[in-house]
């Protein structure tokens, strides 16, 4: 009778040594599909986002990218405004003038006395209420969470 015994410790050694470089892998590829899945989220949550979206221009959706690292993934706005967007602001005063064009663009008013009252009023809430939050980055991760699982899931079972 031939007998091979092994201890827990030299089975976790064994696995480190032949498993885990191979779940390393398959983890950072489902971290990998799974952000670009989240800059996807990111951008319905902009284009869904209460009480009204988050959207003018596009810039904040275009604004949206990934990188992918070796080991990492990022996914981020570099919209100078996605902060405010994301986390509301404090009350203050907003220059009239890019709130006047805002109008112009949505086409609220075309006359300019109308657009500069508007414009003003809008300003003046700004100046009390500030800007509320629209989370469109924290909705997305809480979206985005069951699918990193799953996709991570799915990397280690194709292994």
């Amino acid at each position: 009778m031939t007998t091979y015994r092994f201890d827990i410790d030299q089975a976790v050694a064994h696995l480190q040594k032949t498993l885990m470089p191979k779940m390393k892998d398959a983890i950072v590829r489902g971290m990998h599909s799974s952000a670009l899945r989240l800059e996807g989220l990111m951008v319905e949550e902009i284009d869904t986002a209460k009480p009204y979206p988050a959207v003018d221009t596009g810039g904040l959706r275009a604004s949206i990218k990934t990188e992918l690292g070796r080991d990492s993934a990022t996914v981020y706005s570099d919209a100078p405004y996605a902060g405010a967007i994301e986390f509301g602001t404090r009350p203050f005063r907003p220059p009239l003038e890019p709130i006047a064009e805002w109008i112009l663009r949505k086409k609220i008013a075309t006359e300019m006395d109308d657009v500069q009252g508007i414009a003003f009023a809008i300003a003046n809430k700004m100046s009390k209420e500030g800007i509320k939050p629209r989370h469109f980055t924290k909705k997305a991760v809480a979206r985005f969470l069951p699918f990193l699982k799953a996709e991570v899931e799915r990397e280690i079972d194709a292994m």
